[in-house]
């Protein structure tokens, strides 16, 4: 997307940079399950582009986005091997929660360090 001002055109985002946003903050999505429902579409979409999502998220610095895209890539069934292994590269140690902003505990995904607070089961297998 952009925003003209005045003759110029300043980008705002595009479709890779807004899930890495979502993944590092899913209110801003609608929440958990929001951000893992479009994160689907955007794989099925023709701006798929797994290198843009790994540069913004080097970028952006905050490493739980990969265990929260990991972990939703794993869970819907992705077809996505690289970016899955990317993500394991780059995850940080220490737990994070998968949906933050939901202050339920839940188990333990050990494999991406993360604390499965909401429930997707209704979108495992959705790709």
């Amino acid at each position: 997307m952009s925003v003209w001002r005045g003759q110029t055109q300043v980008p705002v985002s595009d479709p890779s940079r807004t899930v890495v946003d979502i993944l590092d903050d899913p209110r801003l999505g609608g929440g958990i399950r929001t951000v893992a429902e479009v994160l689907d579409e955007y794989l099925l979409s023709e701006h798929r582009n797994e290198e843009l999502l790994v540069e913004y998220g080097d970028r952006l610095g905050n490493r739980a986005v990969f265990k929260r895209l990991g972990y939703l890539l794993e869970t819907s069934g992705a077809d996505a091997p690289e970016l899955i292994e990317s993500c394991l590269t780059r995850r940080s140690s220490g737990l994070a929660a998968l949906d933050p902003s939901a202050k339920t505990s839940g188990h333990i995904k050990r494999r991406w360090g993360l604390r499965v607070n909401v429930a997707l089961e209704t979108l495992v297998g959705a790709s």
